[in-house]
């Protein structure tokens, strides 16, 4: 093992890099110690919304989004007994295929889609409020798949709320902005 000796000249040029470096750090910071800023960082913010968002998701939605839409809006789909039938099967595939293509809540919230989280909520809100979906092909043969009135409010009032959260950080986010 090789032993070194911290000479004059290597002591000189640690202290020379020390300082070209603390000072190269104090000027792209102009001094300031960004860890101790008492506003929290816009971007921040809004991720902590969506963390709400997410915990509300949970909570309240994600069971009826189970029950009404993960068939074809999710990896788990419950085929049914006539999905085997020639031309109907196809027919099923297809529109799981498109309907995973728009958005899928196999992992819940935010949603993987083609959206924003601000979009995916105000497309909820009007399919539901539409009663586009669940479509009525399949609502006429998945009974257990519709939504009464009151899990439509609950639906609703979720995608509202998160709405609310995302704009008002994202109106946040606007005004830091030089």
């Amino acid at each position: 093992m090789i032993k070194r000796r911290l000479n004059s000249s290597n002591a000189a040029l640690l202290f020379v890099v020390t300082l070209i470096w603390g000072g190269t750090q104090a000027q792209a910071h102009e001094g300031k110690d960004h860890a101790q800023d008492p506003e929290p960082n816009a971007w921040e913010e809004q991720e902590r919304k969506l963390v709400e968002i997410t915990a509300d998701y949970q909570l309240a939605v994600a069971p009826l989004i189970q029950k009404a839409c993960a068939d074809c809006h999710s990896g788990d789909t419950q085929y049914p007994w006539y999905s085997m039938m020639p031309g109907i099967s196809q027919w099923i595939r297809n529109d799981i295929e498109e309907a995973r293509q728009h958005v899928e809540f196999s992992n819940g919230y935010p949603f993987q889609s083609h959206a924003t989280p601000l979009e995916d909520l105000l497309a909820v809100e009007k399919v539901i409020k539409e009663g586009t979906m669940p479509p009525l092909r399949y609502r006429l043969m998945h009974s257990k798949a519709r939504l009464n009135e009151q899990e439509k409010k609950r639906i609703i009032e979720w995608a509202r709320r998160g709405q609310r959260m995302l704009m008002d950080a994202e109106l946040a986010r606007a005004a830091k902005q030089p």
